[in-house]
């Protein structure tokens, strides 16, 4: 896989209230030198900042980010994150409001 930049798995799983939790799973050991997980702490408590919706306006299936809880533009925070180093097999589990 490639880089993913941060993001809120609940913005692409929403549902209300939120009850989105992730996995993830560590084929491999991961580590600074290949690109572990990084999390923000505390960001569980944020809002959730985009929601994945549908497109209507394209005439054919599509789907696009749009504000949610935060002005358009808004960032997800992400000063102050920390590595999540893991050993192959290792089971990570998000709550979906954690910036990761």
């Amino acid at each position: 896989g490639g880089e993913v930049t941060p993001h809120q798995d609940s913005a692409f799983l929403y549902t209300d209230p939120p009850s989105v939790h992730g996995f993830w799973l560590s084929v491999h050991s991961a580590g600074l030198d290949n690109g572990c997980l990084w999390i923000l702490p505390g960001s569980h408590h944020l809002p959730i900042f985009q929601r994945f919706v549908r497109d209507g306006t394209t005439g054919r299936p599509a789907l696009k980010m749009e504000p949610h809880g935060k002005p358009e533009g808004t960032p997800l925070p992400t000063e102050g994150g920390v590595p999540v180093e893991t050993e192959a097999g290792d089971l990570v589990i998000l709550h979906g409001q954690v910036v990761h």
